[in-house]
């Protein structure tokens, strides 16, 4: 089982209790654009943006009422202005170190959710399970726990055929 929320305050809250019930369940953090505000620390006098939670520091906080991050792929590796890739960040690694699991969201085959160098001929939106494949194999050599998909059959793949 696993407790997913944008907001620190709910899981802080349901998540011990929901671990007291079943210690196998997880908390998950989700993280929304390194600019925005979790929705329940708006308004407060000492305001965290979702960027600042994806700092060491903020990543030894979440630890303190969650197990996994769920970052947007973007937080893995953001995109220039093109859609091509730009340098990796080190969210993976200060994630793990901070004793977090990562669970990224969410791999699409559609070329227009891909980055450019992955996208093959054709309109935006045509699908494209290769570019997909290609893009999770990525993440997971990044060191990626888990990721969310819109197509389980292609994330299996992409599973199966990382290393």
């Amino acid at each position: 089982m696993e407790l997913q929320s944008f907001e620190t305050t709910n899981l802080k809250a349901i998540g011990e209790k929901t671990r007291a019930i079943n210690p196998q369940a997880r908390v998950m953090f989700l993280m929304g654009e390194p600019g925005q505000t979790p929705p329940d620390l708006l308004g407060k006098s000492a305001t965290k943006t979702f960027g600042d939670f994806m700092k060491p520091e903020g990543l030894r906080e979440i630890r303190q009422f969650a197990d996994v991050i769920g970052p947007s792929n973007t937080d893995l590796i953001p995109r220039k202005p093109d859609g091509s890739w730009g340098t990796p960040t080190t969210l993976i690694t200060d994630a793990h170190e901070a004793g977090l699991l990562v669970h990224s969201y969410t791999a699409r085959p559609e070329n227009y959710c891909l980055p450019k160098e992955l996208r093959e001929g054709g309109a935006l939106n045509a699908r494209n399970p290769k570019g997909m494949i290609a893009e999770v194999k990525r993440y997971l050599d990044m060191g990626l726990d888990g990721f969310f998909t819109d197509d389980p059959a292609l994330g299996r793949l992409a599973v199966d055929t990382a290393g």
